[in-house]
């Protein structure tokens, strides 16, 4: 796993010393796009529903 990782060594977060650890970032980016996807589709959904409802009181 150090091979694998060793060309982002210099992706690491607080420069040569840190303890931060890119392993963190690889783990959480799944968590991070898939919740940043459920709320871009939940905002279309409500986006939707009020202009919806906005279009049925212009209406009346």
């Amino acid at each position: 796993m150090r091979g694998l990782l060793q060309p982002f060594k210099q992706y690491y977060f607080f420069g040569e010393g840190s303890n931060m650890d890119i392993r963190i970032v690889l783990v959480l980016s799944p968590l991070l796009i898939a919740a940043g996807w459920a709320g871009f589709n939940i905002f279309r959904a409500a986006l939707g529903q009020v202009q919806d409802l906005l279009n049925k009181n212009n209406a009346a």
